[in-house]
């Protein structure tokens, strides 16, 4: 198991209930096989349970279209991914082609005019995004944030699998709420640049703007594309 910092090393260990092991932690400690074992043990019996659990706290719709712990999850992804290529990729590439429109039988972004060129460097892209969220499992994480990681990877490998198909054949339109999730995944900071550069619009003013779109109700399924969609058509008005 790898850890991002020496607390997490001391979280592992209160997990585990050997806090007499906690002055014997630095940089070159890791935990032993029996450590480990009882760490996985502790967790394959906790993760279901709680899965199950809060489930059985909301609605299936509520479930989908207000998860805070699919969004926590996605924040632990950047906070393990920050600066990585594959969010400029993503984030120049939907905002030079999100619609100035509304959907359109359900589909938002044809892929149709794309050339094999460029379906091959987004298919990198997703394909990365893919690679690090697997690399952060074999992270420490406390119960909770693990709870809801698994959430967010629940959704999210589904919905990559449905995009890197539709990349590949290059003859399906990603739906709303594909695009939307890839938004998600993308930095601020990308998001944020790569709509200076699309509208030439002040780096303050589109801050300003997804500030604002996430005050508006960014729980809920579609606030990533909805923002960029009412941004980029409101620059053309």
């Amino acid at each position: 198991m790898n850890f991002h910092s020496l607390n997490d090393k001391r979280f592992f260990l209160l997990d585990i209930n050997r806090p007499d092991l906690l002055d014997e932690v630095n940089e070159a400690w890791s935990p032993s096989s029996d450590l480990m074992e009882l760490f996985i043990k502790g967790r394959q019996q906790l993760i279901p349970k709680l899965k199950d659990f809060r489930r059985s706290q909301s609605t299936k719709a509520a479930w989908r279209h207000h998860r805070p712990g699919f969004l926590k999850g996605i924040r632990s992804f950047h906070k393990s991914t920050a600066g990585k290529r594959f969010h400029r990729t993503l984030g120049r590439w939907l905002s030079t082609r999100i619609p100035k429109g509304d959907l359109v039988d359900g589909s938002i972004l044809s892929l149709r005019g794309e050339s094999l060129d460029q379906r091959v460097d987004l298919l990198r892209a997703v394909n990365s995004v893919k690679n690090y969220a697997f690399a952060e499992l074999g992270f420490y994480q406390g119960i909770f944030e693990e709870l809801d990681y698994w959430e967010f990877l629940e959704e999210l490998f589904p919905l990559i699998e449905s995009v890197e198909k539709k990349l590949f054949l290059g003859e399906d339109d990603l739906t709303g709420e594909e695009v939307d999730v890839l938004i998600r995944l993308v930095e601020d900071d990308e998001v944020v640049a790569a709509v200076v550069e699309t509208t030439g619009k002040s780096k303050d003013e589109v801050w300003n703007y997804l500030r604002k779109a996430r005050e508006d109700g960014e729980e809920k399924i579609g606030w990533g594309q909805g923002f960029l969609s009412s941004i980029l058509l409101e620059d053309i008005k």
